[in-house]
């Protein structure tokens, strides 16, 4: 007795626990009949909008009755194939709860075209104000023609014309030849904005940039397959599986080049120089220090990696026996012809040494001799 009156609470507890978690099919009758037709259906009935806890929900089994409660299921559970599947979820996604197609005739042609997938090749659907299509023709022709459209577009990505490198710190502008970037969101480390169908990208460093293409998805949820024990399945729709792309580009930096010999065209090497910001590039502010280096046993200095912009290159220390040059010498680093190179040759003059021979001993002889030497008297 004991023991039946424990199974007893255990069977309430269990039925208490699948009533919290049945969720109650909302079925709204409308005033049109569908009529679908098939090698293997010949059916007409009254044609009536499914919700269930709130979410639009869809007939996904055809030829079964609906439900009373129903409750969270999986696809393992439905008989159809993948692509019947994947089919159902890109119609539903794109049918009545996307943007801009909260329409009955978008809820009915949803549903036909979700029928019309599990059907098969040859099926057709239609709705009118009597059964088995007669009466007056509600065509869904239309809606019908625009979830398929955004269907098919919907692996598309974004494709460009790119080139073989840019440049770091130029303003990149990449144009999507198949009209969907709106559609996407733009994930990359560089700055980026997107202008219609054109993506705008500045380069912060060089090296490959990676640019991430993540179809943005209309839903706050996803969807949802829904079970009822020996009831038709119910689909209620949602985000879907995301669609990314991703492309490469190629960053180059600007370099200036500086070819450092004395008046005989001998190279100088050790020659240290500075390479200064006259203007804000990149990260740098103006008179911001860019680079030091040497000249090389060519008497030559590359600087890599440079963004477009003014500088100002000063030498700072020359080799014994030379005049040390004070200038400051200003280079504008600009893309011309696709190419951002700058060269600069520079000379250093040799010290002029004065070599005093047959100097007077006298002071007042020795001054006359300089006088004389510097061509005074």
């Amino acid at each position: 007795m004991k023991k039946n009156y424990l199974f007893l609470i255990l069977c309430m507890i269990l039925i208490n626990i699948g009533l919290v978690n049945a969720e109650e099919l909302n079925i709204n009758p409308t005033n049109y009949y569908f009529h679908r037709l098939s090698p293997n259906d010949d059916f007409s009935d009254r044609y009536k909008n499914y919700d269930i806890n709130g979410n639009t929900a869809y007939c996904i089994e055809p030829g079964l009755h609906e439900g009373q409660t129903y409750k969270v299921g999986s696809w393992e559970n439905v008989n159809l194939s993948d692509d019947v599947k994947e089919k159902i979820k890109l119609y539903s996604y794109y049918g009545y709860d996307y943007s801009g197609h909260k329409t009955t005739k978008y809820r009915a042609a949803t549903q036909s075209l979700i029928w019309k997938s599990i059907m098969g090749t040859g099926s057709t659907v239609t709705f009118s104000s009597e059964l088995f299509g007669r009466g007056t023709i509600w065509d869904v022709k239309d809606e019908e023609n625009k979830i398929n459209e955004l269907v098919l577009n919907h692996k598309k990505v974004p494709e460009f014309d790119l080139s073989d490198f840019y440049y770091v710190g130029e303003k990149i502008a990449l144009k999507d030849k198949n009209e969907v970037l709106k559609s996407f969101n733009v994930e990359t480390e560089a700055e980026s904005s997107v202008r219609g169908s054109t993506l705008y990208i500045t380069p912060q460093k060089t090296g490959k940039l990676t640019v991430t293409f993540k179809k943005i998805m209309d839903y706050k949820n996803n969807y949802i397959i829904y079970e009822s024990n020996g009831y038709q399945t119910m689909f209620s729709p949602g985000n879907i599986d995301d669609v990314i792309n991703k492309i490469e580009l190629n960053i180059k930096g600007g370099t200036i080049t500086i070819n450092k010999t004395d008046e005989d065209k001998k190279p100088l090497s050790n020659v240290e120089f500075s390479l200064y910001a006259n203007e804000q590039i990149g990260t740098f502010k103006k008179g911001d220090l860019v680079y030091s280096g040497k000249t090389n046993d060519l008497g030559i200095l590359i600087i890599n990696d440079l963004f477009p912009g003014e500088y100002i290159l000063k030498e700072i220390k020359c080799p014994e026996g030379y005049i040390k040059d004070e200038k400051d010498h200003t280079i504008k680093l600009k893309v011309k012809d696709n190419e951002l190179n700058y060269k600069i040759d520079l000379v250093n003059k040799k010290e002029k040494k004065i070599v005093l021979k047959d100097v007077p001993k006298t002071s007042l002889n020795f001054i006359e001799y300089l006088l004389m030497r510097v061509g005074l008297i």
